[in-house]
């Protein structure tokens, strides 16, 4: 069975995101990062529940790694270099995971880097994982990047804008 097989198996929706988590941070000032958390943290519950998935933050090849609550950020000396929402192995295989609360604009741009950084972290080739909702035509977005790199998956997180936003609401008013 693929990974991506395994994800579709095992989907998760913006109801399993726990709200008492959310809640602990200040995004009062600032919804589009709680739209990001919201994301991330989906993502997060969703990849939990394959058992054959191992989280890793591996020794990195003159990197160091950092994990963060938003995820993992690639140093090179007092410089970062990337980041990542998660690094994890399937079947020996290690995979980059990007999280995209809204859309793919500008990201393509940015997967050359993520790939790069990956190979190098890993001392091998990575796969890649971008979470993205697919709604309109993000759905194209999406298929463009999976014809351009045969590595990367992109998996629709299965929301909808105004989802997204009434969650963002939910948070802030409980």
């Amino acid at each position: 069975m693929t990974l991506v097989d395994l994800l579709e198996e095992h989907r998760v929706t913006l109801a399993d995101v726990p709200l008492p988590e959310l809640r602990q941070y200040s995004f009062k000032d600032e919804p589009s990062l709680l739209r990001g958390h919201i994301a991330y943290v989906m993502v997060r519950e969703w990849l939990k529940r394959i058992p054959p998935l191992s989280f890793e933050v591996p020794s990195a090849n003159g990197y160091r790694l950092e994990q963060t609550n938003e995820g993992i950020v690639v140093w090179e000396g007092k410089r970062t270099v990337h980041e990542y929402d998660f690094l994890l192995r399937y079947e020996d295989v290690p995979y980059i995971v990007e999280v995209k609360s809204l859309k793919l604009n500008g990201f393509i741009g940015k997967i050359d880097h993520a790939l790069e950084i990956g190979r190098e972290i890993f001392q091998q080739d990575v796969g890649m994982l971008i979470f993205a909702p697919f709604y309109t035509n993000k759905k194209r977005d999406a298929e463009r990047i999976e014809e351009k790199y045969q590595r990367v998956k992109c998996i629709d997180l299965g929301y909808k804008k105004k989802q997204l936003m009434k969650m963002t609401t939910r948070v802030f008013l409980k």
